[in-house]
């Protein structure tokens, strides 16, 4: 079992709320901002939290979303079986088509236990020790440290950069259909 993007992103909402601690809601369109992320794939993800017990979300000029319980009853492996489902064993490291039936791969027991490791691991973290670390430390939750870290000289944009649509683009450079259509005329 692997962690999706979808998955990671929600695993960094989780932490960015717990370690705000805001007594109230936090708008989506906020925290997509704060850790960079594309504001239309966070808000479906915080909703799939909102649906699963994660989250609790607010409608209307002051909504937004918030924890829904404590932060040391929160687990990444409540927030990952929210996004992902029930952990199961992974394809086969080998690529083999009924690996784990009898006989398995070379290395099946080995891969297995790792897997198992990873969900205990994920089992055994909760958003308090995540998100006292956060503070704590200084660790990040977003690529960018601050809007002013995506700026050249003179403020000038450098880079890969979000467009209005958050899809990245490099500087300076069109897809064909803005230059004027689907086939590039």
């Amino acid at each position: 079992m692997w962690i999706s993007k979808a998955g990671a992103y929600a695993i960094r909402v989780a932490i960015y709320l717990a370690a705000e601690a805001v007594p109230g809601p936090v708008s989506v369109r906020q925290i997509a901002a704060a850790l960079d992320l594309p504001y239309s794939f966070l808000n479906k993800i915080c909703q799939q939290l909102a649906r699963g017990g994660i989250l609790t979300a607010a409608r209307g000029s002051r909504g937004g979303v918030c924890l829904a319980r404590p932060r040391p009853e929160v687990t990444l492996l409540d927030i990952v079986q929210v996004i992902e489902g029930r952990p199961q064993s992974a394809q086969c490291l080998l690529g083999l088509d009924g690996c784990g039936r009898s006989p398995a791969c070379a290395v099946h027991q080995p891969w297995q236990a790792i897997q198992r490791q990873f969900i205990e691991l994920l089992e055994m973290t909760d958003l308090e020790l995540l998100s006292r670390k956060v503070r704590q430390e200084g660790l990040r939750l977003g690529n960018e440290t601050s809007p002013r870290s995506r700026e050249g000289k003179g403020g000038q944009p450098t880079g890969r950069q979000r467009n209005r649509n958050g899809r990245g683009e490099s500087r300076g450079r069109r897809s064909r259909v803005s230059e004027g259509g689907a086939d590039g005329r």
